[in-house]
């Protein structure tokens, strides 16, 4: 299946750096997305110094002048694309992936697809807008989280590095220092319920997402988004989306 993308990304070109010797100043026509794997390094452009560790993504719009300092040995792995949407053609800039399981992924993906075969055109494209719409999701999430209280962060932070783990606000409240009733007023005044809820909505997300490919099953999906027993599953899901498991993914094949 492959992704819709208003922005038509069309891939160019993909690699690793691995070293400690620092790269020169050079640009390209087209837009480039450097992941630092290991290390720290920072990226001069345009009169202004971006410094990132492992984890960090710069984001750099085509025809930019940059080189990359580095501290010691680094490895980044890196991503050329064209792509008219004016997320990327704003400014240089950098965003924190930590915690994120799909970008260093797909990034990955695409970097073995290139050494793979010189056919992968359809496959790359797709990866990118899946990366593009993720990545303007963690953008507006740190816009989003600037105000909110810094207990929250901590709190949805730790509920999306794993959301098939299981949480009680017990934990999550001894985690931030913060007791139960504050936490669950937090949540109800930022989010309008409690965290629990916030949790079962994500998941409840995430196995719509799931239920769209095809070759994994509904107790795999289930498990994925923390639910060992089907049934269960079943039920919550049918409850918060009012359709079943099955029910929507054969929605899904007739579209």
């Amino acid at each position: 299946m492959q992704i819709k993308n208003s922005g038509v990304a069309k891939f160019i070109a993909a690699g690793r750096f691995s070293g400690s010797a620092n790269v020169a100043m050079h640009q390209h026509e087209c837009i480039e997305l450097v992941l630092v794997v290991q290390g720290e390094c920072g990226i001069a452009t345009n009169g202004e110094r971006l410094e990132g560790g492992a984890d960090t993504l710069f984001m750099l719009p085509p025809d930019t002048r940059h080189n990359q300092i580095n501290k010691g040995h680094v490895i980044t792995d890196f991503v050329l694309f064209k792509s008219p949407d004016k997320f990327f053609t704003a400014q240089a800039r950098i965003l924190s992936v930590a915690g994120d399981r799909w970008i260093s992924r797909w990034i990955s993906d695409i970097l073995d697809l290139h050494k793979s075969s010189d056919n992968i055109a359809v496959q790359a494209d797709s990866l990118l807008a899946a990366l593009i719409d993720r990545l303007k999701h963690i953008e507006n999430n740190s816009v989003s989280q600037l105000k909110m209280h810094p207990v929250l962060i901590s709190a949805v932070r730790l509920i999306e590095s794993d959301i098939a783990k299981a949480r009680t606000v017990q934990h999550l409240a001894s985690s931030c220092n913060i007791s139960q009733s504050h936490l669950n007023a937090l949540f109800r005044h930022h989010f309008g319920c409690g965290p629990l809820k916030y949790l079962q909505n994500l998941r409840m997300s995430y196995a719509r997402k799931l239920l769209a490919e095809p070759y994994l099953s509904i107790k795999e999906i289930g498990l994925m988004c923390g639910y060992e027993e089907v049934n269960y599953f079943c039920r919550i899901f049918k409850k918060h989306n009012r359709i079943s498991p099955g029910s929507l993914r054969m929605r899904n094949y007739k579209k």
